[in-house]
């Protein structure tokens, strides 16, 4: 019984010094140092108010999107975050990106960039509408009609208009057309609260900056696209009143 107690033993032992007799825990995935991406600009195509950007990331062309903007072929940029669309269909264009990435701009250096995805990592802490904001010039103080919600009123009450349809009115200061098949229309009327004076609605028909309007939607609360796009407030579906 002692003997084949030992044998047991060494046969224990050599299984554990055998490195082919077992297997090999999962390596952890790689963590991302550096969340930006870099590319060099190798076609540069205007329509619709946006820059379509092609490059090559990891040796693979991709396409980028971003507001108008003027930049050079051979040009280096950077960039971090974005919207992933796919089959994007851009009908000014007559063109359709298998893959394509949406983002409010690029930069010119990787410091730049790297700031950037500070605000990315909560986007909690600013809304792409306390961003957009302080891009926005100074409107001036409207008469607001008395069947409307004002933009303070709308933050400050949110949780009591949240899922209602409310009706807005203010100055476009900014338009960002065709992503994710809708317009996306910035709007300011004079008021504000909690450092925030810019309401978003998203809308199938066209405005242009300075137009003064008044649209009707559903007001909906924490809205999360993806990539760090978070509405805390956002009026969808606007429809345009007479």
């Amino acid at each position: 019984m002692k003997h084949l107690f030992y044998v047991a033993i060494v046969a224990v032992l050599i299984a554990c010094n055998n490195k082919t007799d077992y297997s090999k825990l999962p390596e952890q995935p790689a963590v991302q140092k550096n969340p930006v991406s870099e590319i060099q600009v190798s076609e540069l195509m205007d329509a619709a108010g946006y820059t379509y950007i092609k490059g090559k990331h990891d040796k693979e062309d991709i396409w980028l999107a971003i507001p108008q903007a003027k930049l050079e072929v051979g040009q280096t940029v950077y960039y971090t975050g974005g919207m992933l669309m796919q089959n994007f269909e851009s009908k000014e264009l007559n063109r359709t990106f298998e893959n394509i990435v949406f983002l409010e701009g690029v930069f010119s250096s990787q410091d730049a960039a790297l700031e950037a995805t500070k605000q990315v990592a909560n986007p909690h802490q600013q809304s792409p509408q306390e961003s957009a904001q302080k891009e926005r010039p100074a409107l001036p103080q409207l008469s607001l009609p008395d069947d409307v919600i004002s933009i303070e009123d709308i933050y400050s009450k949110r949780q009591d208009f949240e899922g209602k349809t409310l009706q807005v009115y203010g100055v476009v200061w900014k338009v960002n057309n065709g992503i994710l098949d809708r317009n996306w229309v910035h709007i300011e009327d004079g008021t504000s609260t909690e450092d925030k004076s810019s309401l978003t609605f998203t809308t199938q028909e066209m405005f242009a900056i300075g137009d003064t309007v008044k649209v009707k939607g559903k007001l909906i609360l924490n809205k999360d696209f993806g990539y760090g796009y978070v509405y805390d407030v956002l009026i969808e579906e606007g429809v345009s009143l007479k």
